[in-house]
């Protein structure tokens, strides 16, 4: 039973001091003689190559860097604590313009929507508390701690935790279960760049913080996400600890949330498994926590079980990947299963959604809460249809292109070789041999799934669809579809289909650097491409991932039309997937619901089967929607081979899941250094067909 409280359930000593940043052991690896070999060992530990043990293979090994990748590269040093870099970055572009809202409780519903839509697992608003801010912070540069000082009031924080891989999780302390760690990273890095850039564009400061700045645990039990556990982690009743946390700074006032209590102290002074399983002995077996550690480390003068980081960042070392025993094992753990969903589906049936509300005007007519349409599209500033943006939707727009915005600039406007879809990156020089062309397709499908593709499939590269900038002679296409948000099914044309587009183009930004990362660390060439240079469709049904529509768009037997696609070239010989038919021309033929509901009428309604792929005018289609300022999804709402997740298709998942998780491994009080592997099965079987 979760209970909630006035008052946050931390219990302090009088002699409690706010850590100085500097002391955190990933920290100290940078200035403390003791840790510094620690550090550069795991470094070093990156980039080897796998010893080919089971979970520490080339394959592995190129994982690992795949996921991690987006948190490397565009947010250097944030796993350490580095602040105010890359996707962190303190200093961007600001509305002029502040969003009024009725009361704080609306304010914190619109902005906890938006955190769930721009990717956040939970959500919650904790009042700013400076105890909970480091004393100093760690100038990485300098090497030095310099004062730790806002450049605004801070009124209030967003508490964001994002899942991380279940079943990844649980082969820890594998490469594998490193890189759901990893992942976890990249989308932390994300989902603050998108949050911290809605909060700015409702015209409010904002500042991303990953691992840096605040400490992350006490602020998420102040915002109502769960508890502390004996593993040091944060416990949540919907993933228990399998969650990282990220937290945006601002000083847009907002309605906190309650802290709550469900339990987790009384069992973790009973249950003890994650100091079974702790490979090094670093959790505590006390029967009841205690006010101080004895570590530099430890943030001594909180009431609870107090680990050795030390022990546990040097196990990191010796292992070569990081371990999450002590969330993998947790009984708390839990993966997101067909009655969550089913529940979460109802509380948003019944929650009010003030963000949708129709605007009101002010004393000179003009509508609240609105700015300008964006300039530079010529036919759009010539319109005298031009539809007013509110600045919630605007908001929302502007922070779901975020990352595309960053990272792959106007990739989704014929713009390729930038950041995350630069075609010049290098690859490892040493190429991985496979068995067959069929075993490599089926480790870069389940790769590319892990790493945030929602549909993969594999085409022969055809000269018909070929960019003349190659500087290499593919051999195979991989094709990734990605899933729109739900939301869009009640919006119809309005911007927030803009925004649904801007984050799919941000998904497929961030996944298509994986993917590519993950086949250029196996020895092959790999170029990814968004929108530009090649059309999409006919390389996704040659894929075998669908059909064209009447609508002109591919149309998927899980999803229907609703996916975005990108692809990758490589030179990586991988057996081609069969295209597939299911009955959708002769369907198509005899429905024309898209034509009928297209206010463009763009949608031809007598184009048979064969046609289809010319059947929609695109310059009706694209005026439409830059007369009116936004993204028009009503071809695609209106198919009736849509579909949404259903709670029937995450009972599947779920039960699938309950097959894996049971292990025949005990564990027993860890002596010394030894590794204990959470669930050998899925380890063993994570590359191999089910």
């Amino acid at each position: 039973m979760i209970i909630e409280h006035s008052k946050a359930p931390i219990v302090l000593a009088k002699d409690f001091r706010r850590m100085q940043q500097k002391e955190i052991v990933t920290i100290r690896g940078f200035w403390d003689s003791q840790v510094i070999p620690i550090r550069q060992r795991i470094r070093e530990n990156k980039y080897k190559q796998g010893d080919g043990s089971e979970g520490f293979t080339v394959i592995d090994r190129a994982l690992n860097i795949a996921a991690w990748s987006t948190c490397y590269e565009y947010a250097p040093k944030n796993e350490y604590g580095c602040a105010n870099s890359g996707l962190y970055a303190w200093d961007e572009e600001k509305s002029r313009q502040k969003a009024t809202f009725t009361d704080l409780k609306e304010a914190s519903l619109i902005v906890k929507d938006a955190a769930r839509f721009l990717g956040a697992s939970l959500v919650g608003i904790a009042e700013y508390d400076q105890k909970w801010v480091y004393s100093t912070w760690y100038d990485f540069s300098t090497k030095e701690s310099i004062p730790a000082e806002f450049p605004f009031p801070v009124k209030s924080v967003i508490v964001i935790a994002v899942d991380t891989d279940y079943r990844g999780c649980l082969t820890s302390p594998s490469l594998i279960s490193s890189a759901a760690t990893g992942l976890g990273y990249s989308k932390m890095a994300e989902t603050a760049r998108k949050m911290a850039t809605f909060i700015r564009m409702l015209g409010y400061n904002a500042i991303p913080s990953g691992n840096d700045t605040a400490i992350s645990i006490p602020l998420a039990i102040q915002a109502g996400l769960g508890e502390l556990g004996r593993n040091g982690m944060l416990i949540t009743p919907e993933y228990g600890p399998r969650v990282r946390l990220l937290k945006v700074l601002t000083d847009m006032p907002l309605q906190p949330d309650k802290p709550i209590t469900f339990g987790v102290s009384q069992f973790c002074m009973k249950c003890k498994k994650c100091a079974y399983s702790c490979p090094t002995g670093a959790i505590p077996l006390d029967s009841k926590p205690t006010m101080y550690g004895d570590s530099m480390s430890n943030c001594d003068g909180v009431l609870k079980w107090y680990t050795d980081p030390e022990r546990c960042y040097k196990f990191w070392a010796l292992n070569g990947a990081e371990c999450s025993n002590c969330i993998a094992c947790c009984p708390y753990n839990k993966w997101s299963s067909w009655h969550h969903g089913l529940t979460q589906r109802l509380k948003e049936s019944i929650r009010d959604k003030p963000s949708v509300k129709k605007a009101e005007k002010n004393d000179s007519g003009i509508e609240k809460n609105t700015v300008p349409s964006e300039p530079g599209t010529s036919m759009a500033d010539q319109s005298s249809k031009k539809r007013e943006y509110n600045i919630v939707d605007y908001a929302i727009c502007k922070a779901a292109a975020a990352i595309s915005d960053y990272t792959a600039k106007d990739n989704c406007f014929v713009i390729h070789e930038q950041d995350l879809c630069e075609w010049s990156s290098k690859h490892n020089q040493s190429k991985m041999k496979f068995q067959d062309a069929t075993q490599a397709s089926f480790i870069v499908k389940r790769a590319a799934m892990f790493l945030g593709a929602n549909l993969v499939g594999i085409a022969d590269y055809d000269k018909r669809y070929m960019h003349s900038g190659l500087s290499f002679e593919p051999k195979s296409v991989i094709v990734m579809g990605f899933v729109m948000k739900d939301e869009t099914r009640y919006i119809n044309s309005s911007i927030i289909a803009t925004a649904s587009t801007g984050l799919g183009h941000s998904q497929m930004a961030g996944t298509e650097k994986k993917v590519a990362t993950f086949i250029r660390e196996l020895g092959f060439k790999a170029k990814p491409c968004g929108d530009e240079t090649v059309p999409s469709i006919p390389l996704a049904i040659m894929a075998g991932l669908g059909e064209c529509g009447r609508n002109g768009l591919l149309v998927t037997k899980e999803y229907g039309p609703r996916v975005q696609l990108c692809k990758i070239f490589t030179d990586l010989d991988l057996e081609p997937d069969i295209p597939i038919a299911f009955g959708l021309k002769d369907f198509c033929v005899s429905c024309a619901i898209c034509s009928e509901v297209c206010p463009a009428h763009a949608i031809s309604s007598s184009s048979n089967g064969s046609e289809f792929d010319k059947s929609v005018d695109t310059e009706k289609c694209y005026r439409y929607c830059v007369e009116n300022n936004t993204k028009c999804y009503k071809c695609i709402i209106s198919c009736p081979y849509n579909k949404y997740t259903s709670w029937a298709d995450e009972l599947t998942e779920s039960m699938a899941n309950l097959s894996m998780v049971s292990s025949k491994n005990k564990p027993e009080p860890a002596l010394g250094f030894k590794k204990y592997i959470i669930n050998e099965n899925i380890l063993k079987t994570w590359w191999k067909k089910e």
